[in-house]
């Protein structure tokens, strides 16, 4: 018989309820999903005049942070010469109203008459936009397009190309997202992983002289980034453990749903009492165990993780899959072709774990993973109760790596990818072909190659990662990437 004391002092149960109370401000103000305040508080922390107190220190480690990101084997670039230009006096404006008509002026920080806002004609509006004198030189102007639930395209950007091309000179484009989206060549694609995640790592050590303030409130952005960017951060972690108590606890459903029919609707005037104290000392951890296992990225990881291996593995000439961290956002494999040793050597060239964690990408410490990523089709917009609905696509990503030269490394394997795929036939959504992906080789994380998924539903999905055309072009790129190890003798 269940008991929910059972279930109160269970070690996962615990662990899960002290990772879901922390306290973060984000989550407090409900700021944590809305593209808007992330740019405000982005272009806040770049301000060397805000009133966070650090000058310029955070704005100089995003830029270098940028630089290396964005960096060419040569070290050349625009935003390599940061120590040239005057950071102190940069201008930094969020959110500029792009009209229609050439002839007028951007509207910047417009502020609404008589508690309406103006109507005006726009062409979209630009998030962040840096203008930063040279020592010796003209200004440089830095435009971020933010997109921290980011959309795989953007009509926009054209416009804000033309409009910033049209007032500076000397520019450098920015598009910055979570998931290292590919967008039109003349703006460059960062992420918050490798530009904004270390920025503010390297800036968190600088306030120590400043007082609790400004460290607060960068552990609390990093924490918040952490959740959507890294996969083993407290969602992934929660993940592992709701599964684990769902399968220890198949009873503890209905008592959590009986405290939620009890206690979620509206104030009537009963008595609290002890299941009131119970539901309201546990309600997110609570709530977390009673939608986990319902909605369709709760569903899609549980496939994921425990059923997709089997029924990969019961198929012919399919490869073993070996599953890494996982979340409802971003679930991690390794396909292996028989007699294949990309599993030996992901991990012979991985990257080991520092102490701070930096570098620490997942569990199974490989240097190369598939990614299945979820991303919103229509994120909830403020103020509105919009379902949401999502979409999944799956890459090959690069982590980080030593004892091997990873620009010899990632070029050899880009040859040898479009070799393999070269007629772009994966442009199409749901031709189970890849697309190889031709930015820069980053220091840290390259999504080399993208496979566009159809599926909009977790059966889809299914279907998609059991199609036998799927699994012969994952052991291609499996043995393909195995082949650019191989031909390489490490550095020295």
């Amino acid at each position: 018989m269940f008991l929910i004391q059972d279930l109160l002092v269970d070690k996962s149960f615990l662990e899960l309820d002290r990772q879901l109370n922390s306290f973060n401000i984000f989550d407090v103000l409900n700021l944590r999903e809305y593209e808007i305040r992330h740019t405000r508080y982005l272009a806040h922390m770049l301000d060397p005049t805000g009133t966070h107190g650090l000058g310029s220190a955070f704005l100089r480690n995003f830029l270098l942070q940028a630089s290396a990101q964005l960096a060419s084997d040569e070290r050349r670039g625009l935003l390599d010469e940061v120590h040239k230009l005057d950071l102190d006096l940069a201008r930094v404006t969020a959110e500029i109203t792009l009209p229609e008509r050439k002839d007028q002026p951007a509207i910047a920080g417009e502020a609404p008459r008589n508690g309406k806002s103006r109507a005006v004609s726009t062409s979209g509006r630009l998030d962040i936009l840096l203008q930063i004198p040279r020592r010796g030189g003209k200004d440089i102007a830095i435009a971020i397009e933010n997109k921290i639930n980011a959309k795989e395209s953007n009509d926009q950007l054209p416009r804000y190309k033309k409009w910033v091309e049209a007032h500076f000179s000397d520019a450098v484009l920015l598009y910055l997202t979570v998931n290292d989206e590919e967008v039109m060549p003349a703006w460059k694609s960062i992420t918050y992983s490798n530009v904004v995640y270390p920025a503010l790592e390297l800036t968190s050590q600088s306030c120590a002289t400043l007082g609790p303030g400004p460290s607060l409130m960068i552990a609390h952005y990093m924490s918040v980034l952490r959740d959507k960017v890294e996969a083993e951060a407290a969602n992934a972690d929660a993940d592992r453990l709701a599964q684990e108590l769902h399968r220890s606890y198949p009873m503890a459903k209905l008592k959590i749903k009986s405290l939620q029919e009890a206690w979620q609707r509206p104030i009537d005037g009963r008595p609290l009492d002890s299941d009131w104290g119970l539901y309201s000392r546990y309600k997110a951890a609570f709530d977390f165990l009673s939608r986990y296992d319902t909605d369709d990225l709760s569903k899609a990881l549980q496939w994921f993780t425990s059923t997709w291996p089997q029924q990969v593995a019961a198929m012919p000439d399919a490869p073993r899959i070996i599953i890494d961290d996982s979340n409802r956002a971003c679930m991690r494999f390794l396909p292996v072709p028989g007699g294949s040793r990309i599993d030996e050597l992901a991990r012979q060239y991985a990257q080991q774990t520092r102490e701070n964690r930096k570098y620490a990408w997942t569990k199974g410490r490989y240097g190369v993973l598939f990614e299945v990523r979820c991303y919103p089709l229509r994120p909830q917009e403020e103020g509105q109760d919009v379902p949401d609905a999502y979409g999944w696509n799956l890459f090959l990503v690069i982590g980080p790596l030593e004892n091997v030269d990873r620009t010899t490394f990632v070029t050899r394997l880009r040859e040898l990818l479009v070799q393999a795929f070269p007629d772009g036939e994966g442009e199409r959504p749901g031709s189970f072909l890849p697309v190889v992906r031709q930015g820069t080789i980053s220091p840290i994380f390259l999504s080399a190659l993208k496979w566009k998924l159809a599926a909009r539903n977790v059966e889809a999905l299914e279907r998609e990662l059991l199609a036998p055309q799927l699994m012969a072009s994952l052991q291609q790129v499996a043995r393909l990437v195995e082949q650019a190890w191989t031909e390489q003798a490490p550095a020295a």
